[in-house]
């Protein structure tokens, strides 16, 4: 596998043959950003799977989501006795669709975010971004909250991901991860 760091401790990994992509959420004390205190502790771990269960399950017989798309967490594992842990994510359903996925952060950052407001004609990115993430946002949450009863205990936008199309238009769906 070759890895990537990613903005915070998550690193994706990717097998150069068969292309398979997942990213491994671990606790580290070497990170991309400035997260060196934040921990995947074992109870995290186990809570994360815990969770990721029991979406799928509640959503099994739910109306098909309208705004979300959602990230796999199919596996953790860690040393209760050093309460570390890691959680593993897949990225194999999000490849197969021929769309873009970029993180929250990522859209709010000063050139990016302007050059895809710019590239969809929009000269008032915050205007734009507000109409193509803020709100796509907030329906994608309030579906994620109607359908498992569920909310985010730290929302931010490194959990959020952006859907774009093969010409960088917003889709006005959301990836939620981490929840």
């Amino acid at each position: 596998f070759v890895g990537y760091m990613t903005a915070s401790r998550s690193y994706i990994a990717v097998d150069p043959k068969s292309g398979a992509e997942f990213s491994i959420k671990m606790s580290t004390d070497r990170t991309g950003g400035a997260w060196r205190d934040k921990q995947q502790t074992w109870d995290d771990a186990n809570q994360i799977r815990m969770m990721t269960d029991f979406v799928n399950d509640m959503l099994k017989n739910q109306p098909k989501l309208q705004h979300i798309v959602l990230l796999d967490e199919p596996m953790a594992f860690g040393i209760k006795g050093i309460d570390q842990a890691m959680v593993i994510r897949s990225y194999e359903e999000i490849k197969t669709t021929g769309k873009r996925y970029v993180p929250g952060f990522s859209i709010m950052h000063d050139k990016f975010g302007k050059e895809v407001a710019a590239a969809n004609g929009s000269k008032d990115p915050a205007d734009f971004w507000n109409e193509h993430y803020n709100k796509p946002l907030a329906r994608a949450l309030a579906e994620f909250t109607a359908l498992t009863g569920m909310t985010y205990d730290s929302p931010h936008s490194q959990n959020f991901l952006v859907e774009l199309d093969s010409k960088n238009r917003p889709t006005g769906k959301i990836v939620l991860r981490d929840f």
